[in-house]
């Protein structure tokens, strides 16, 4: 499956703070963290990248935030 990707930290803190400001937008925003301990913020899940796309199309424009799909790795 497919996720947006729209920002990755080092500090755990700054991440959630992002995590935060986009659940109170309406976003089924989570936080995932990598290997090298580096706090991705990413939104909701999909099957279909298409569907990803036009979401992130969607944050860009709405809330100005860079953002890129990505394969949802848990881990």
């Amino acid at each position: 499956s497919y996720t947006i990707q729209v920002g990755a930290y080092k500090n755990q803190a700054y991440a959630r703070k992002m995590q935060r400001f986009l659940k109170n937008k309406g976003y089924d925003a989570f936080v995932t963290r990598s290997k090298k301990n580096v706090y991705r913020v990413q939104v909701d899940r999909f099957d279909r990248k298409k569907d990803a796309v036009t979401m992130a199309q969607s944050i860009l424009s709405k809330e100005k935030l860079k953002n890129f799909i990505t394969r949802l790795k848990l881990g």
